[in-house]
């Protein structure tokens, strides 16, 4: 966190639009060139245009604004109040998938998918094997935030939801069905026996399933939600809709988080991870229908 905070106080400039609504141009400018990664006292011309497109909406915006809302107020306005409840939904969405009730507890879910049998004949503890294994399952999500940098803007927002939410629901029904063929049972071979699988072939399949939905979480319902909640809305009101497109994620990452164990206890993983998976169907037909692409255009 102390690295985090310092790089941004040492490296990360002001906002070139907020600097420019308060009458602080040459600021504005330099902030953009640092943001663009140019030198000196020249001035590209692609950052010269860029600027000056950011100064003539900004005077647009000033001049609107004489008759329009701004901040907590603009947000009641028809217009701003759907785009808030596409963004607030894609949160909402985000949380429903799952993703921090399985962050929050991979050693305990794996253990109870039996992966840490798996790590049996290497003399590995149950529960030193779960830990492995939860680093195992979300190493491949390193580089996939590298590929989903460069797939952001070539396939577009929209694409990637598209594309990555249903994988994701696939990811959750196996690991759903993996937990409803375990419910009861215990294995004591890793070889085939009568007419069952070979106890090693649901724990891979749970191992597999968790480290995939991680991965195209990362590439779509990860990182999206933040950056159409910052790309949908005006200046004058984006700060108001940030934060409460970001309060409701965190509201519902507190109470999936809270309730995740306790729905398990009561009605079994199988039930719960099929639920994740429902919600990731619902959250498709959400982007189908009310989602609309934001790459290439403009910020304001």
């Amino acid at each position: 966190a102390l690295i985090q905070a310092s790089c941004a106080f040492f490296l990360l400039p002001e906002s070139p639009i907020w600097l420019l609504r308060h009458r602080n141009n040459e600021s504005a400018l330099r902030a953009l060139k640092r943001l663009r990664g140019v030198s000196g006292d020249v001035v590209s011309s692609s950052v010269q245009s860029e600027f000056h497109s950011m100064q003539l909406a900004h005077e647009s915006d000033q001049k609107k604004e004489t008759n329009q809302s701004n901040g907590w107020a603009a947000l009641l306005e028809p217009e701003i109040r759907g785009m808030l409840f596409v963004c607030i939904f894609l949160q909402i969405f985000q949380q429903l998938s799952g993703i921090n009730a399985v962050v929050y507890y991979t050693p305990h879910t794996l253990k109870l998918a039996g992966v840490p049998r798996l790590f049996r004949r290497f003399g590995i503890p149950q529960n030193s094997a779960a830990i492995l294994a939860s680093a195992l399952a979300y190493a491949p999500k390193i580089p996939t935030l590298l590929v989903a940098m460069r797939l952001m803007d070539s396939l577009g927002r929209r694409a990637l939801l598209q594309l990555f939410i249903p994988c994701m629901a696939v990811c959750l029904f196996s690991l759903a069905g993996v937990f409803s063929h375990l419910n009861g049972q215990q294995p004591v071979s890793l070889d085939s026996s009568g007419g069952s699988p070979p106890s090693w072939i649901p724990p891979t399949i749970a191992l597999a399933g968790l480290s995939l939905y991680g991965v195209f979480f990362s590439l779509s319902l990860g990182p999206i939600p933040n950056i159409i909640s910052s790309e949908l809305f005006p200046a004058r009101c984006r700060s108001a809709a940030m934060t409460c497109s970001l309060a409701s994620q965190y509201i519902f990452n507190t109470l999936v988080g809270f309730a995740f164990p306790i729905l398990v206890q009561q009605f079994g993983s199988e039930v719960v991870f099929g639920g994740f998976g429902v919600m990731c169907v619902c959250a498709f037909i959400f982007v189908q229908k009310f989602v609309h692409e934001t790459s290439g255009s403009e910020l304001n």
